[in-house]
């Protein structure tokens, strides 16, 4: 058998088989489309986006804090039973304890006063505005009082420390509007 007589014709067609592998060009990957796949609207999109939000109002509501509060935190500091301190309004500041209540820090030192008003006000206006401006009143005692069972404030030094349970925290200098949870103050 003459291996001579294909040899010529099956390279040929090989050659060629493989050129046109390679010169064919390829289609390009298509790029994400800037036209939302959903089968939603935009209006029904927009519509549970809002219904999203009230839900998280809500949830600010339940807790008795304002919107502006780090919610997630404040649950977390809830959790592990650390009271959280937050800001709103100016110069209005609160201690939030584990169980939902509500102390005020702007109304001087001594035994806090508990934001009844203020923890409706948050329950049935989660997400209000409020232009209220809050002043400091009374004065910050130097030495803590034993004998109060509810949440108390003194200052040692330089330090605004509170206690709670009978446990002592120390409180930022500058209490932000999302809050802080409290750490257990340092013994001096």
């Amino acid at each position: 058998m003459n291996k001579q007589k294909y040899s010529f014709p099956v390279a040929a067609l090989a050659a060629v088989m493989t050129l046109a592998a390679c010169g064919t060009p390829t289609e390009p990957a298509s790029a994400p489309s800037s036209v939302s796949a959903s089968p939603f609207g935009a209006r029904e999109v927009k519509r549970a986006e809002a219904q999203v939000g009230e839900r998280e109002l809500a949830l600010h509501g339940v807790l008795s804090i304002p919107s502006t509060v780090d919610r997630i935190a404040a649950e977390a500091a809830a959790s592990k039973a650390l009271p959280y301190a937050f800001t709103y309004r100016t110069g209005c500041t609160w201690l939030r304890t584990w169980d939902a209540k509500l102390w005020s820090l702007h109304s001087g030192g001594g035994v806090l006063a508990r934001g009844v008003d203020d923890e409706r006000w948050f329950r049935s206006n989660p997400g209000a505005a409020s232009d209220s401006i809050c002043r400091e009143t009374g004065s910050v005692p130097t030495a803590d009082d034993a004998s109060v069972s509810t949440p108390y404030r003194w200052r040692d030094g330089n330090r605004d420390l509170v206690r709670v349970q009978g446990v002592v925290f120390e409180l930022p200098r500058d209490i932000p509007e999302p809050g802080v949870a409290l750490r257990p103050a340092k013994q001096n």
